[in-house]
Parts: C-alpha cells; sequence; structure tokens
C-alpha cells in the first residue's frame, strides 16, 4: 500500500507540474503597435537578443507607403512582453501565400517549433524599406520565472501581411529571404 500511494503521489504531482496555469483571466493587454496602428509606420529591425528583455517603442516614425492589414496579428508584441525574457525559435518552414482577393491579400505561412511550452510566439512586421523589403522578425518570449518541462512545442501560424501597392516587394524572415510578393 505504502508504494501505491508514493506513486500517485508522484504521479499527482507530474501533472500539477505539466498543467496549464491557471491564475484569474488577465484584462484583454494592449498590443505595443495594435494592426490599425502600425498602418503607413516604420518599427524598429533590431532583432531582440537571445535572453533579452523588450521595452515597448519608444518612438513611431511615418513611413511613405500604406499597407492595409488583413486582419489583426494575433502575435504581435504586448506590453507585457517587457516583464519576459526573449527566446529563440526554431522554424522548420516558411512560406507566403497569396489569397485571391482585389487587391491581393498576403499571408506568411509559418512552421516550427518553440524551445518550450511556456514559451509564446510574438512576430513583428515592419513596412517596406527602400529597397522594398518587408523584415519580419518572428521570436518567442517567457516568464524567466516559470517551472517548465524542457520540451520542444510544435506551432503552425498563419500571420496576416495584408496588402500593398503595386511593385515587387521581398519577404525576410530573421534574416533569411522567404520569397517575393508582386501585387
Amino acid at each position: 500500500m505504502p508504494k501505491t500511494m508514493r506513486f500517485l503521489l508522484i504521479c499527482a504531482f507530474i501533472l500539477t507540474a505539466c498543467a496549464p496555469q491557471t491564475s484569474a483571466p488577465a484584462a484583454q493587454e494592449t498590443p505595443i503597435a495594435p494592426a490599425a496602428t502600425l498602418i503607413g509606420m516604420t518599427v524598429s529591425t533590431t532583432i531582440p537578443a537571445v535572453g533579452a528583455t523588450l521595452a515597448p517603442a519608444d518612438s513611431v516614425t511615418p513611413a511613405p507607403v500604406t499597407i492595409t492589414p488583413l486582419a489583426e496579428n494575433s502575435y504581435i508584441p504586448l506590453l507585457s512582453d517587457k516583464d519576459l525574457m526573449v527566446g529563440q525559435v526554431y522554424l522548420q518552414q516558411m512560406e507566403v501565400l497569396t489569397l485571391e482577393t482585389y487587391p491581393p491579400q498576403f499571408i506568411l505561412s509559418l512552421t516550427g517549433s518553440l524551445p518550450t511550452p511556456c514559451h509564446a510566439l510574438r512576430v513583428r512586421i515592419e513596412t517596406p524599406d527602400a529597397q522594398n523589403r518587408i523584415q519580419i522578425t518572428v521570436y518567442s518570449v517567457t516568464n524567466p520565472k516559470m517551472m517548465c518541462v524542457q520540451m520542444l512545442k510544435e506551432f503552425r501560424a498563419n500571420v496576416a501581411l495584408g496588402s500593398f501597392p503595386s511593385g515587387t516587394y521581398s519577404v525576410w524572415v530573421n534574416g533569411q529571404s522567404v520569397g517575393q510578393i508582386e501585387p
């Protein structure tokens, strides 16, 4: 009987350690740059260093290009990210998809892994630069004080890029060319 109780106690401990955190529902977080605010603006091109903490952007400079978002990006950096640690993302597949709409809308399809189930995906999309490059930064954030099981968590994400004025644009994710789009 004591071995059975010990076994059940260990199983209960393991299950509670792996269970998702159940705290009071958080208030609606305000994004650093919601899609409506991001239109026609330039965001920093710096990729955060692994282990760095993020601070909200201090200033945003208007750009001459207007981007129409398809839908709100659910992976944009949040104000609460400033208290979190930046982590890596392991990308296995990146692809730009074109929706058959007028004007054409574009989606970035990402498949990869996060370092742990406690990491959250973040995607920062910048407006095209002078060379018509669309720089996209993909990274993860996590609470360094949270205890988490050490295993990869696979993800699939479709990130709306919106539509662009006529021209040829190259899409870059974390410094790697993904492809070109021609609206």
